[in-house]
């Protein structure tokens, strides 16, 4: 989302000037032992976050044997090798990665055929990484506020290197939406506007913990709107759909599949409740919609529900029980709602929140800035797995 948001924003910026191709860097390299790898590893992740916080931490107490050059060389030589041989052919002028191998094997490239590019990533953690970003070759480590910026620097990057920029969202998140337009949303999907709107994702891959919550809320027969996004999980929307039909009025339940437009249904919620995500935490908090996490993958995720609570912008609801309590207080209490949105303003005079909105231009303007001839044709690559 972060490379796209870019990408949009660098065309918007300056049309037709530059040649941006957005890539997943294991799967156009042919490295597919490595893509097969990742994306499974991250997906058991979802499934078993437990076991994931042990890896993490292992991770972090190893470095630098666990620096990303290391990993990359020992247990992903085929990602290591196609890697740098798609970008020694691709040739960038610019490299802008937003995963730590994606930069450390663009730095590795650039080093090893003396290739004329600049090596940017940016951190997707907005408040804690991990020590794999840490890559003193890189040119540049763009952090989206000045506490992801502290981090980087408390864990060995040059502090020359560390570029403080926002967090970069869609363009859909600058604009905003007149209560005529939230109204034609709800009347789209049936929302009561007596009723609390409960927004619920699970990223795009749809594993999380939405199944059961929702189930919960059914049979508690709660009178409230509740908007299901699956992503790609089929089986999650076969079972909502299905428990839809056996839910009565006063549960208003709408089950959507992979979705486009989150700026609309996080507009007309009343609470986003999903895991510690970076990008669903920047998108509701750009729309002033108080959070209710579920859950927290690794400690970089664990940070962002941190600050959250910290900030008075959302809840942490780690099993059902603890939900239901939680959501029956906020129903009856509606002024725990009227705080956190308070506090979402307060949020936006700050550095994290200020100028959200056109956080992917300032990224973009800054990009077009770092290459040498901005008005001639260039190759800007954005790199993600």
């Amino acid at each position: 989302m972060v490379a796209f948001a870019v990408k949009d924003a660098i065309e918007e910026i300056a049309p037709s000037q530059y040649w941006i191709e957005v890539v997943d860097l294991a799967s156009v390299a042919q490295a597919k032992r490595t893509e097969r790898f990742l994306k499974r590893s991250w997906d058991f992740a979802l499934s078993h976050p437990g076991i994931a916080l042990i890896f993490n931490r292992a991770i972090d107490s190893l470095f630098p044997l666990t620096h990303s050059r290391n990993l990359l060389r020992y247990l992903f030589p085929d990602f290591t090798r196609r890697g740098i041989e798609y970008i020694r052919d691709f040739r960038p002028d610019f490299v802008f990665a937003t995963h730590f191998f994606c930069g450390t094997l663009a730095a590795m490239a650039r080093e090893r055929y003396s290739l004329p590019c600049k090596v940017v990533a940016f951190m997707t953690d907005p408040f804690v990484g991990h020590r794999m970003w840490i890559d003193n070759r890189l040119d540049f480590i763009v952090a989206s506020n000045p506490i992801a910026s502290s981090y980087l620097l408390k864990n060995g990057m040059p502090k020359e290197k560390i570029v403080t920029l926002s967090y970069p969202l869609r363009a859909q998140f600058a604009k905003g939406m007149t209560e005529e337009e939230k109204e034609k949303v709800r009347r789209m999907y049936g929302l009561g506007r007596d009723k609390l709107t409960l927004l619920f994702t699970s990223g795009e891959q749809g594993i999380g913990k939405t199944k059961d919550y929702i189930e919960a809320i059914c049979h508690r027969n709660l009178p409230v709107n509740v908007i299901a996004v699956c992503g790609r999980n089929e089986k999650l929307h076969r079972f909502l759909s299905s428990l839809r039909e056996d839910v009565n009025l006063r549960t208003n339940l709408i089950v959507l599949g992979y979705v486009e437009e989150m700026r609309a249904l996080l507009a007309v919620a009343d609470l986003s409740v999903s895991k510690a995500s970076p990008t669903i935490t920047f998108e509701s908090l750009a729309c002033g919609c108080p959070l209710i996490f579920t859950h927290w993958v690794c400690l970089n995720e664990r940070g962002n529900l941190d600050f959250c609570l910290k900030e008075g912008v959302g809840f942490y609801a780690p099993d059902v029980c603890t939900f239901l309590t939680l959501l029956q207080r906020i129903m009856e209490e509606r002024e725990l709602l009227d705080r956190c949105r308070r506090n979402i303003e307060r949020l936006r005079t700050t550095p994290v929140l200020e100028g959200i909105e056109k956080g992917s231009w300032r990224v973009a303007r800054w990009i077009i800035e770092q290459l040498e001839t901005p008005c001639a044709t260039a190759g800007v690559v954005g790199c993600a797995t």
